[in-house]
């Protein structure tokens, strides 16, 4: 996984939207969006918050899985040390969850996209299946690798070169 970039960062606040329209760039709405506000730093050491989002579409008609694709949205709040295994029937997260969220530690990867700004550096990607901090720097790395590797993640490029904390390298204003 040459070229990620993992990082344990805390959740400074978390919301969720529901039943978002698709983008212009997608062709199906997403169930659940779950907005994730973090501090990232910058290389003059200055911190920041950066929102990525996490989304996905419930299988309400599957009692054994009501997740789908919303599984990322579950699997942050494992990350975080939330149960996730009394999510109501109308698929509506708890508000406690996001107050348990507020402060804990996880783990997040981004990677470089095939799209290219204007001075030829790639656009950077959130990886939007996070894990727990605990969980290491290979397991999460091997999760992305698997993704890479089985199609699901479609405009990543290896780069030439590492990115940098900077805001001018990560995709703050790339909205995928």
């Amino acid at each position: 996984m040459a070229g990620s970039y993992r990082q344990v960062v805390k959740a400074k606040s978390v919301s969720a939207r529901y039943n978002e329209p698709p983008k212009a760039y997608m062709n199906w709405n997403n169930d659940v969006c779950l907005d994730v506000v973090i501090e990232k730093q910058s290389k003059d050491g200055s911190s920041y918050d950066y929102t990525f989002t996490i989304s996905g579409n419930y299988k309400k008609d599957n009692p054994k899985n009501p997740w789908g694709s919303a599984f990322k949205v579950a699997k942050f709040f494992e990350a975080v040390g939330v149960n996730t295994k009394d999510l109501n029937g109308d698929m509506v997260i708890p508000d406690a969850w996001f107050d348990q969220a507020i402060g804990k530690e996880f783990s997040y990867i981004t990677y470089p996209s095939d799209r290219l700004r204007d001075n030829g550096k790639p656009f950077w990607n959130d990886f939007d299946i996070v894990m727990s901090a605990d969980a290491g720097q290979d397991a999460h790395k091997a999760e992305f690798d698997k993704q890479v590797n089985d199609g699901w993640i479609k405009v990543y490029e290896e780069p030439t070169e590492e990115p940098s904390a900077d805001s001018s390298d990560v995709n703050d204003d790339m909205d995928l």
